[in-house]
């Protein structure tokens, strides 16, 4: 196995990007991609790298299900207050560098999609939708349908 195939293999397996297996992998990142257009590996890159997507894609849902608590410690005259609250901010700020980075990746199956609607006078409106306003259901059937093949 050459050091490509095994950045490839890297990315398939552990969901990381090209740049982070070329480091494991001791590979110059620009090399790796100058052996995968030389070595006929395009198709198995553009494989892993979907492979990839998809797990992003699926790591939405379980970030938005899974809590994220942290303790808030106050130091007061009494001792010590401890409390626990789900840290929103940060599942939501994942949830967002998920998304962005999805659509611009691959917009055909992540980025903002038009929709049309044509009303009886016969004017078309086009709207841009809302990723962050998809009821989270949705969003995991409309991927398990892109994962499908639907």
């Amino acid at each position: 196995m050459t050091k490509a195939e095994e950045v490839i293999a890297l990315i398939r397996t552990d969901y990381i990007s090209a740049v982070k297996a070329c480091e494991r992998v001791g590979m110059i990142e620009s090399t790796f991609r100058l052996h995968v257009q030389t070595q006929g590996l395009d198709a198995n890159y553009a494989r892993a790298r979907e492979e990839r997507h998809t797990h992003l894609a699926e790591e939405i849902i379980e970030i938005s299900d899974t809590p994220f608590e942290h303790e808030i410690r106050k130091e007061t005259d009494d001792g010590t207050d401890i409390t626990k609250q789900d840290h929103i901010q940060h599942r939501k700020l994942q949830i967002d560098a998920r998304k962005w980075y999805l659509g611009k990746m691959e917009p055909k199956r992540f980025g903002e999609r038009l929709q049309q609607d044509i009303n009886a006078t016969g004017e078309i409106t086009h709207k841009k939708v809302d990723w962050s306003k998809v009821p989270d259901q949705v969003l995991k059937d409309f991927l398990d349908s892109q994962k499908d093949g639907e």
